[in-house]
């Protein structure tokens, strides 16, 4: 028997699940550690909804898909990793964090049962709206149809940057009847080879020597940014920009303003040529309004949320550090006086309309919170033991004495035979 059969026996999970339809709020308590990882194993495989864990840092995040990855397979577990800080994040781009990032995006968007593991400061990240989104990714199998101009257009769209000859992901080449991708989330890049409009065959190849490396049936070509808009978008936010700098720069002195113009106008082209500049993640806000990870989870997904408390002040802490680093920006103008960054974690919470389970080791410090249901799965952590096998079968025959069931995890045959033994 699974061990996750016996947490679905309790009547505390009957309880959980049932209110799930009714998309209620409930707060469950005593549970943490390894158990809250069986918890999230078993919701997954029996409940089959798509699951958001949200926990207070990207180091926990990591943490915890680590924990996962041993219980789930590699499609029903996805990380969408985000550094703590704007500025953090502009002064460190990371094509692995926007690969992961894209690919749990994907994965919510197939509206198919799997684990996103995020943090709070996704929360309070600016998304393009679910549409754009899908819109920003196709697929390419033998026998479709190509337009080779609208495809250079749309994989500039979607963040590619045109090269004579691939080299890095997030490149793309055209050369006569012959596409190169190079996508974030594939080891190699595609090459197209097309018969008139046609596509005659799919391949991996190695960059470096330019080889085959294996012919392919199918590919889903993902965006490589996030910071997706169309085109009508892209010319209604660099007008919006021009209107603000204007108005800005009229209340500022000539130095001022003109620092404030090198700064912003490189951007406004940007988004009128349809590049993706970094930067331009400073203005989320005025681009994507209030479009955030939740948005992409389908009505019957779940949303959990670990030690709640923990989190509201995380959200809380990293507002006052962007503030602060607000200042320095303004301060040498590259931002404009009213600027905002991100959304507020618990507006994004109280918006939000899918069923969720905050977790809490106890009640107290929920504020002024409201739940559907309260429900209590008390848990012990297990004591280390560091080798010392006598010390460990004294435990195992005090838990026997209460008529607790004990049940051990053993890695291989030989290591069982020997903790049997003993």
């Amino acid at each position: 028997m699974e061990l996750t059969t016996f947490l679905a026996q309790m009547p505390q999970y009957t309880q959980l699940v049932a209110d799930f339809d009714q998309q209620g709020r409930q707060l469950v308590t005593g549970i943490a550690g390894s158990a809250r990882t069986m918890l999230i194993e078993t919701l997954l495989k029996r409940e089959q909804r798509p699951i958001v864990f949200v926990t207070d840092t990207i180091y926990h995040a990591d943490q915890l898909t680590d924990e996962l990855s041993s219980v789930l397979d590699e499609q029903q577990l996805f990380e969408f990793p985000v550094e703590e800080l704007l500025a953090a994040e502009l002064a460190t781009s990371s094509p692995e964090f926007m690969a992961q990032r894209l690919q749990a995006l994907n994965a919510l968007r197939r509206q198919q049962p799997a684990v996103i593991v995020t943090s709070v400061s996704v929360l309070r990240r600016q998304l393009p709206d679910p549409e754009t989104f899908d819109n920003a990714r196709f697929t390419l199998t033998p026998g479709g149809e190509v337009d080779l101009e609208k495809m250079a257009a749309r994989l500039q769209r979607m963040g590619y940057h045109r090269q004579k000859l691939v080299d890095a992901p997030g490149d793309f080449a055209i050369r006569g009847s012959i596409i190169d991708i190079y996508p974030l989330d594939t080891d190699y890049p595609v090459r197209v080879d097309l018969f008139d409009t046609e596509i005659d065959s799919l391949r991996y190849f190695d960059a470096s020597n330019q080889r085959s490396v294996e012919n392919i049936e199918s590919v889903t070509i993902l965006p490589v940014t996030d910071m997706l808009m169309t085109p009508e978008h892209r010319e209604q936010a660099a007008t919006e920009l021009q209107k603000v700098l204007r108005k800005e720069q009229r209340q500022l002195g000539d130095e001022a303003a003109e620092q404030l113009g090198n700064f912003i106008t490189p951007l406004i082209e940007a988004l009128q040529k349809g590049d993706v500049s970094a930067e331009l993640r400073l203005f989320a806000n005025d681009f994507f309004g209030k479009t955030q990870l939740l948005d992409y989870l389908a009505p019957n997904g779940l949303v959990m949320l670990d030690d709640y408390p923990r989190l509201r002040d995380t959200g809380k802490q990293l507002e006052l550090d962007e503030a602060n680093w607000a200042v320095d920006k303004l301060a040498t103008r590259q931002i404009f006086s009213q600027q905002k960054f991100g959304l507020h974690f618990q507006d994004v919470l109280k918006r939000d309309k899918h069923a969720s389970i905050y977790f809490a080791l106890f009640q107290k410090g929920m504020g002024n919170m409201r739940f559907d249901q309260l429900l209590d799965i008390p848990t012990r952590s297990m004591q280390q033991f560091f080798g010392q096998m006598p010390l460990l079968k004294q435990e195992i025959n005090r838990w026997q004495t209460t008529q607790q069931t004990v049940v051990m995890m053993i890695a291989d045959e030989e290591r069982l035979n020997k903790v049997s033994s003993t």
